[in-house]
């Protein structure tokens, strides 16, 4: 079987999510069936999008189907095709060598290109002598045509992690993939960091061509409900709520998983006698992994929109804001992940939403969340200021 690596930006507990684990498990059912289909799980950090995946793997597992997954990397000098070379060396491994060499059959040589290491199971196999867009496209229906032939034995289930830090070849194998999953009983679950997409981004490109093209199914993942917060909390660390814990919570973290999953470790550590909760229990400091996923945000933003947004004190969470004098093109350009729209009296945000989570593309921990990180900034704040 192949092995799914949990992530470290969700807890490990399941809840919630019941709409989107459902849409999955349809398309779980249609692969059975020889219709299979991708799934585009698209949302912020920690919001549950591979948690979400593995809940659907599990059963999958469960009901005889295979599993692969690769992901994507920011790391300096990963290879091309990266989260296809962990696939496949996920199916030599299930398969076995000599399976996996019948599969591949004569585009084995193409197949070695992508995962040189795998030689080693076939050293008699020739070498590739010609690169050129043919021989790209060759690599690209190679490694096409040994999932999908190895999912006439059974069913396969792709996973395909941070695809909003993929290289052209490996979304132009999955492109291709797509193109004949209809048709095949596999089935690709792919997700995504969708507000860190910018322009220049190749998967922006590509997932406009899966919409036209009908080639896949949509799936936003945003914050927890009420319900789900209470039952996640109580899940890791047996505390029940009050209704104004449950409240605060909510608009400090926008249901974020992660986010609330370290808050429950921070709240935790201050040995409450007590097994219920209240919002006077709680704390205004933030957690360090919460921290540093913000500020990971925060930092991958330009010095010049910095500049224009980082302020100082914050408001209330929903606010507007407006700048003094409108800020020069390139500004304006960046400002996009956050959807700025001109009014009479300046610039502001087509959300009323207005805090640094939002001006680093996620969907909104609060004020209480965010207020030291603003704090420690050293950014001049001349041009901006807020009204609630």
């Amino acid at each position: 079987m192949g092995e799914l690596r949990a992530r470290d930006l969700t807890p490990a507990v399941f809840v919630g999510r019941q709409a989107e684990l459902k849409l999955l498990l349809a398309g779980l059912d249609r692969a059975f069936e020889r219709t299979g289909g991708m799934f585009l799980l698209s949302g912020e950090p920690g919001i549950g999008k591979t948690r979400l995946a593995e809940a659907l793997t599990v059963e999958a597992l469960r009901r005889g189907a295979a599993v692969f997954s690769g992901r994507s990397t920011q790391a300096e000098g990963a290879p091309p095709y990266w989260p296809w070379v962990q696939i496949l060396r996920s199916l030599i491994r299930d398969v076995g060598e000599e399976e996996f060499g019948r599969l591949a059959g004569p585009a084995l040589v193409q197949i070695l290109q992508v995962v040189p290491e795998l030689r080693g199971h076939f050293p008699d196999a020739p070498s590739a002598s010609v690169d050129d867009e043919q021989a790209r496209f060759r690599i690209y229906d190679s490694v096409t045509r040994v999932l999908l032939d190895a999912a006439t034995k059974r069913p396969i289930v792709l996973v395909l992690d941070d695809m909003h830090w993929a290289d052209v070849p490996t979304l132009l194998v999955l492109k291709l993939l797509a193109g004949s999953l209809a048709q095949s009983s596999v089935m690709v679950i792919a997700t995504y960091r969708d507000r860190e997409l910018p322009a220049d981004n190749p998967l922006r490109a590509q997932l406009a061509d899966f919409v036209r093209a009908g080639e896949s199914t949509q799936i936003a993942i945003t914050g927890l409900n009420r319900a789900d917060v209470v039952q996640l909390f109580r899940a890791l660390t047996r505390f029940d709520l009050d209704a104004n814990m449950v409240h605060r919570l909510l608009s400090q973290t926008a249901g974020n998983p992660f986010f609330l999953s370290e808050l429950a470790k921070a709240f935790a550590t201050e040995d409450l006698d007590s097994t219920r909760w209240t919002a006077s229990d709680s704390t205004d400091s933030i957690p360090s992994g919460v921290d540093a996923v913000l500020r990971r945000s925060v930092e991958g933003l330009s010095d010049d929109c910095r500049r224009i947004l980082d302020v100082r004190p914050l408001p209330a969470r929903n606010c507007s804001w407006t700048c003094s004098r409108p800020p020069p093109e390139p500004y304006a350009r960046e400002s996009s992940a956050f959807s700025m729209k001109r009014s009479p009296k300046g610039l502001r945000p087509a959300s009323t939403v207005a805090t640094p989570s939002r001006m680093a593309s996620f969907a909104t921990p609060s004020t209480a969340v965010c207020r030291p990180l603003v704090e420690a900034s050293s950014m001049p704040a001349s041009d901006v200021f807020w009204r609630s």
